[in-house]
């Protein structure tokens, strides 16, 4: 029989168990003397025990850098993120695939894996055809390089179309998904904005601020958590606030800062209709305060800056919460109103296309419009800054029938309205 001290020593010899994945991983390269920010692929292998992670950058990555090295970041990520997910199908089904190494891929191995994420990932069809152009140009890489077994260069045929040549996909049976019936919403009904801001005073106070700026300055989401508390300007003869909007990359801890990236720097005006946005955003700095030192005006539980990715989600409860209160407390309008909601895809960018139908109905000037959205080349519409003056006043008289003052207690009178 063995003593304690062996069976603990046999314990401690025991081998970890690994689990592999394909990565897309964010890194800063030194590029023909400048630093340049890369997307590329590595391999994690994590201890399932402890939860260890190493990471190791993969020969692969060689196609990124090939074709797409002198693209945006942006382009970069895709690209990666669409090759690990073929990579990981292939890594995770190898047996029932009957692949030992990538040199015995098929053509029946990409459409295996085109027709998972159709049938079974449910992605649209879109998605799947996007993946396919660049699974596509993923086994022409592989196929010059001479790693595939059975396929060769010549097998691949190349085109010319609207945008440039381009090669046919090789892949043969591929099922696309129906169009989806769900519709995306791009509009909020403004009566509903005060409710819905003081929902989220009740669910999700942190980001409250957030969606009224989205809601009459247009931001988006990466926009909102870019915003610094200092960044903030009140504009004495109106009242209105402007925002200085650009990259920030506060969190230093998170490699991934696409979901978070301004795509527009610029200075925005947000409307203060009512007073409202003075009283938020007294109220919120008061409450919360960046402990990271980035002096972010978004913070997240543990004080810092908050990300893109963590707004959404904040967002996503306050929609859950303003949909099911329609429907306890509401008449039959609001009730309608929540059901519509339920059955259409609506996120955060919710606020910025209301914004855009807000500006759009009052007036028919689309260098306006622009420049009120942020949009590109707004010098275009400097002749006619003027008019805003005018547009906001139409904007105000627009909420003049609402409550005239900002104070919680709006969800409490109807719940009383509705007993």
């Amino acid at each position: 029989m063995k003593s304690n001290k062996e069976y603990d020593d046999g314990i401690n010899q025991v081998v970890p168990i690994y689990k592999f994945e394909f990565v897309p991983d964010v890194m800063w390269i030194d590029w023909y003397g400048e630093q340049k920010k890369f997307c590329l692929i590595s391999v994690k292998k994590t201890i399932i025990e402890t939860g260890q992670e190493f990471k190791v950058l993969h020969p692969i990555s060689e196609y990124i850098l090939s074709r797409y090295s002198s693209r945006r970041f942006n382009t970069m990520k895709k690209h990666s993120d669409n090759i690990t997910a073929f990579l990981n199908y292939l890594y995770t089904n190898k047996k029932k695939l009957g692949l030992t190494s990538l040199s015995d891929l098929t053509f029946t191995h990409g459409t295996n894996f085109l027709n998972y994420i159709s049938m079974e990932k449910k992605l649209n069809k879109n998605t799947v055809q996007t993946y396919e152009r660049v699974i596509t140009n993923f086994y022409v890489f592989l196929s010059t390089k001479g790693i595939l077994a059975t396929i060769s260069p010549e097998e691949f045929q190349k085109v010319q179309g609207n945008w440039g040549k381009y090669y046919l996909s090789p892949f043969k049976g591929v099922q696309y998904p129906t169009p989806s019936q769900r519709k995306k919403e791009h509009s909020f009904p403004l009566q509903y904005l005060p409710l819905l801001i003081e929902i989220s005073i009740l669910v999700a106070p942190r980001i409250t601020l957030g969606i009224y700026i989205q809601f009459m300055g247009g931001l988006r989401h990466g926009e909102v958590v870019n915003l610094k508390r200092t960044q903030a300007q009140r504009r004495i003869n109106n009242g209105d606030f402007t925002f200085k909007i650009e990259n920030q990359k506060f969190r230093k801890d998170i490699k991934d800062h696409t979901s978070s990236e301004v795509k527009r720097p610029r200075t925005q005006e947000v409307y203060n209709v009512k007073g409202w946005l003075t009283t938020l955003f007294e109220d919120h700095v008061k409450l919360y305060k960046a402990e990271d030192g980035s002096n972010a005006l978004f913070v997240n539980a543990r004080g810092k800056a908050m990300t893109a990715k963590s707004y959404s989600q904040y967002f996503n409860k306050v929609k859950q919460y303003f949909c099911n209160y329609l429907r306890a407390y509401g008449d039959e309008d609001d009730i309608a109103l929540a059901d519509h909601l339920r059955l259409v895809d609506w996120s955060t960018h919710i606020g910025r296309g209301s914004f855009t139908n807000m500006i759009a109905e009052r007036t028919d000037n689309p260098f306006l419009l622009a420049y009120k959205r942020g949009d590109k080349n707004p010098e275009a519409a400097l002749p006619y800054i003027a008019k805003t003056a005018k547009i906001r006043k139409r904007i105000e008289r627009s909420f003049s029938s609402l409550n005239n003052e900002y104070l919680p207690g709006l969800v409490e009178r109807r719940k009383r309205k509705g007993d």
